[in-house]
């Protein structure tokens, strides 16, 4: 397993906070949902930041978010049923958030 030497941050560097992004919360909403994705093996993935500016360069202004604590991390991908935790990926253009759907709610 790699530790935290491996994952761009000296041990001591390492944010408590870890940004993940969420699918927009409307007015009736009482909690926030994470924003799952697909990798290419079509297995459910879940995004993790390691601060807000890395989300919004990766993922763009437009993107929901909360903040977990780093240490549950691993609960909450388990919670979700993501296959795994993909760091600091950057998104295509064309799967990020518009400000254009910022209005919209879920109908579902």
């Amino acid at each position: 397993m790699l530790g935290s030497e491996f994952s761009g941050f000296e041990s001591e560097e390492v944010a408590a906070t870890v940004y993940v992004p969420s699918e927009r919360v409307g007015p009736d909403d009482q909690e926030a949902r994470i924003e799952l994705r697909r990798d290419g093996h079509d297995r459910l993935v879940m995004l993790a930041y390691n601060s807000l500016e890395e989300l919004v360069a990766c993922c763009g202004e437009a993107q929901p978010w909360i903040a977990i604590p780093r240490d549950r991390v691993s609960h909450v991908q388990s919670d979700v049923g993501a296959a795994q935790v993909l760091w600091g990926i950057e998104l295509p253009e064309e799967f990020r958030h518009t400000h254009e759907t910022e209005g919209e709610g879920r109908n579902s």
